[in-house]
């Protein structure tokens, strides 16, 4: 392959990166400022490395909750089976009660951007007053 002749018409083909490339796609949801603003909420710990690393359950975790955060920047999110049975499988074998919280970036005023899922049976014992 011959070098561009740049005198003959022909464009000149860029060698350094496209800086503008992704400019038009979405940028993705913030998840670590999610898990820290979880942690600082709950005055739990937020669990270092818990997505890739083996040992580590859950994303924030205190005495009583084991919480896992997802965020996204749409107005709605899908919740997984897997993620739900991580979550609780984790949460049993510590003896906690598990937690999914959400972060709907794309939410929009009078909806909450934060939402809390977490088994009703454990909803209804909190709500009585019982844990």
């Amino acid at each position: 392959m011959s070098p561009p002749n740049y005198f003959d018409g022909q464009p000149v083909r860029s060698r350094g990166p496209d800086y503008f490339a992704d400019a038009g796609k979405p940028k993705k949801a913030d998840w670590k400022k999610h898990e820290k603003d979880v942690a600082k909420r709950a005055h739990e710990r937020q669990v270092t490395g818990s997505g890739n690393k083996p040992g580590r359950p859950g994303d924030v975790t205190g005495s009583k909750f084991l919480r896992e955060g997802k965020a996204t920047r749409r107005a709605s999110i899908t919740v997984s089976q897997k993620w739900m049975e991580k979550l609780v499988v984790e949460a049993l074998r510590m003896g906690r009660i598990p937690v999914f919280e959400v972060r709907l970036e794309g939410a929009r005023l009078p909806v909450p951007s934060d939402w809390v899922l977490l088994p009703a049976i454990d909803f209804q014992a909190i709500v009585d007053g019982e844990k």
